[in-house]
């Protein structure tokens, strides 16, 4: 059984979703959290992703052609792979990224490559109501992003988490404001 706000397609949709590697993982284990994915496309959200990820999700492959359905599953489920990450995420965003390590400070563990990115590209969308959908919790800094929705569900007789994350612009300001 999936659970999720009853208002989550009108909180978050039409908006941009930032999709991290374990949502393609629990797509492929779960055939409900797949047609949701897929019911958030039909209700106008954007679905994106960016290289790092498509990596990660496609690493396990042993051939070129379980590798070709990685990356099919990928385009199947209507989701736009950011390509030229670089220029879109640097672009004037030497505040946001100082702000991000700060937030992240408090964190034992360095935030990844591809969880920062995320994060610039939630920063870079937040007019366009940008959201990072990731179950890895810890990795996106609580000090600068807002939890929006949770998306629970089984796979195996485990329950997942899949969260929505979306910047707070009150937090980014207290924070660029005590840099």
């Amino acid at each position: 059984m999936l659970v999720h706000s009853p208002t989550i397609y009108d909180d978050i949709c039409p908006g941009n979703i930032f999709l991290d590697t374990t949502v393609f993982i629990n797509c492929s284990d779960s055939s409900e959290f797949l047609e949701f994915i897929k019911s958030l496309s039909d209700k106008d959200c954007l679905l994106w992703t960016i290289p790092s990820v498509k990596f990660e999700f496609a690493r396990y492959a042993n051939t070129i052609n379980e590798y070709n359905e990685f990356i099919n599953f990928i385009k199947d489920l209507g989701v736009t792979v950011f390509n030229r990450i670089e220029e879109i995420v640097l672009d004037k965003s030497d505040a946001f990224t100082v702000a991000l390590n700060k937030a992240q400070s408090n964190n034992k563990k360095r935030m990844s490559y591809t969880d920062a990115v995320l994060c610039s590209l939630a920063f870079k969308h937040r007019s366009s109501a940008g959201y990072i959908m990731t179950s890895n919790h810890n990795d996106i800094p609580p000090a600068l992003y807002d939890r929006k929705e949770i998306i629970t569900f089984e796979i195996s007789g485990h329950i997942r988490n899949e969260a929505l994350y979306q910047l707070s612009e009150s937090k980014l300001s207290t924070i660029l404001n005590n840099l």
